[in-house]
């Protein structure tokens, strides 16, 4: 689930969206036009903390176990450059943001009045 940061224009335009709002999260249903391997996501105990709010290295172990998972599935897939998600995350955090090709999203905040 999620939105596509590419079309949150038209989504927003689609739903008449107003002024401070923008839409986060998309869910369809149906079936896909031909089999496809399913993206591994990190497990329920990385994204889910219970009773207060558990850092990251609380979550040490599970960041661990999705890291050799994403690395392992990029290997496997032949990326001449594989990265582990924490590694993809840092890299696109870390990116000046105006050479990212969500730049833009910044620019769509604005125009929705956010002050970023």
């Amino acid at each position: 689930m999620g939105i596509d940061s590419s079309n949150v224009e038209k989504v927003s335009a689609l739903l008449n969206l107003p002024e401070l709002t923008y839409p986060l999260l998309g869910l369809g249903f149906g079936y896909t036009a031909q089999e496809t391997a399913l993206t591994p996501k990190p497990d329920l105990a990385f994204k889910v903390s219970e009773n207060y709010y558990q850092s990251i290295k609380e979550k040490a172990d599970s960041l661990e176990a999705f890291d050799k998972i994403t690395y392992d599935r990029q290997v496997a897939k032949g990326y001449k450059n594989p990265k582990n998600y924490s590694q993809r995350i840092a890299r696109q955090i870390t990116k000046d943001p105006n050479s990212t090709p969500r730049a833009y999203f910044v620019d769509y905040l604005r125009q929705r009045g956010f002050d970023v």
